[in-house]
């Protein structure tokens, strides 16, 4: 699956981040999709965020940080630094985010009615996060949670339906993927059946349209 893009033409998702982090001046802003069988927290779309910032957000921050558990047992709040006052004093924030240069921040816990779950998380310099930038994600909230769900979905594909996804994204015929793939139109035949089933689309023209938006062609 992809990670972060900056190409002009990027995937409904890396657009939102982008727009996020240029509306609230943000350091980083990263979606996050929680696999529902490990638990790992797999970065989907990030912008400004270093490679270690990522790291420690998907893994040590979500583990350990004791206000992000609060966070987390209140998904329905949009909750920052302000909200805990010993929060600034934390091994988060003097380890990760001040080197960083954040100084105030937020995640926002995402969940839709089939059980898919995500994080997004928003780092900004400022010492307190704008009333201007809540209203903004809370308003984004139900868009970001559509997108979780074709997350899940996308993320549900096996190697090789990934791989047929992204080329009936070009337009290719299923004896034209048979042939690139070394496998048989039959083969061919199943996988689309699989992927249709599991985007929850009935055609293959919405399927290139999910590739266009998920896969990287």
């Amino acid at each position: 699956m992809p990670g972060p893009l900056d190409g002009a033409e990027a995937p409904p998702i890396h657009s939102l981040v982008r727009t996020i982090r240029r509306f609230l001046h943000a350091l980083g802003v990263g979606f996050v999709y929680i696999d529902p069988t490990t638990k790992v927290h797999r970065p989907i779309a990030v912008s400004g965020y270093t490679a270690s910032m990522v790291d420690f957000l998907a893994k040590d921050f979500v583990q350990s940080d004791s206000s992000f558990k609060v966070v987390e047992h209140n998904p329905d709040r949009l909750l920052c630094w302000r909200d805990f006052p010993q929060y600034r004093d934390s091994a988060s924030v003097r380890n990760w985010f001040h080197p960083y240069g954040a100084d105030e921040g937020t995640s926002m816990i995402l969940q839709t009615s089939a059980g898919a779950r995500g994080v997004l998380h928003v780092s900004v310099a400022s010492g307190e996060f704008p009333d201007r930038g809540l209203d903004l994600l809370e308003a984004m909230r139900p868009e970001f949670e559509m997108l979780l769900s074709q997350t899940s979905s996308a993320q549900s594909l096996t190697r090789r339906e990934s791989q047929v996804l992204a080329l009936i994204g070009t337009g290719a015929t299923n004896p034209m993927i048979a042939a690139h793939l070394a496998i048989s139109v039959n083969t061919v035949r199943r996988h689309v059946e699989n992927i249709l089933q599991k985007l929850k689309v009935s055609s293959r023209t919405e399927a290139a349209l999910e590739a266009h938006r998920w896969l990287p062609l």
